[in-house]
């Protein structure tokens, strides 16, 4: 792969990483506020995704281990959510955890293997 070629996967990723944290903090924030305010969780899970959203443009060392957080706390909040038998009606809902789940996998294990090669110096 040229130098080129790696730097235009670094412009194309970083930015495409960020707006997708910070779209994924922007809806569980707005949750927060229009449904309920009782749902603290998801405010904290937004939060750290547009901390996270700003960490990963900036390519900030410590944004590794918070994408872990933000992996565990999404783990847990949609598996609690998929296993309750009150939520087997709204298979939209489901559809959607599920989906969300799955790109915050993607998105931890692309930084944690590409890491090193993101943060080469330009």
């Amino acid at each position: 792969m040229s130098k080129r070629t790696k730097l235009d996967l670094k412009r194309l990723v970083t930015p495409l990483l960020s707006a997708f944290y910070a779209m994924s903090g922007a809806i569980l924030l707005s949750t927060l506020i229009v449904v309920d305010p009782g749902l603290l969780h998801l405010g904290a899970i937004g939060a750290l995704s547009l901390i996270m959203a700003v960490g990963v443009f900036k390519l900030d060392k410590l944004i590794l281990w918070m994408a872990f957080v933000v992996l565990c706390l999404v783990n847990a909040f949609s598996f609690a959510l998929l296993i309750n038998p009150l939520m087997a009606a709204n298979v939209l809902l489901q559809t959607a955890l599920v989906a969300y789940v799955i790109a915050i996998w993607v998105a931890t294990v692309y930084l944690a293997v590409k890491w090193k090669r993101l943060r080469l110096k330009t």
